[in-house]
């Protein structure tokens, strides 16, 4: 099964990393964390986690 990143659209190779905030977002670690800057300047910290 082929996953591809929320943020970058490519295919997640490595880790998946994913984080909730009204739905689920998935993808590769530094787009996640990219991704999740956005909430985190609204005043939101949200933790990334790795899927196993």
């Amino acid at each position: 099964m082929k996953i591809y990143c929320d943020k970058c659209y490519k295919e997640v190779k490595g880790d998946l990393f994913i984080f909730q905030k009204g739905k689920w977002y998935a993808g590769h670690e530094w787009c996640m964390m990219l991704l999740k800057e956005k909430y985190r300047d609204i005043g939101e910290d949200i933790a990334l986690e790795k899927v196993e």
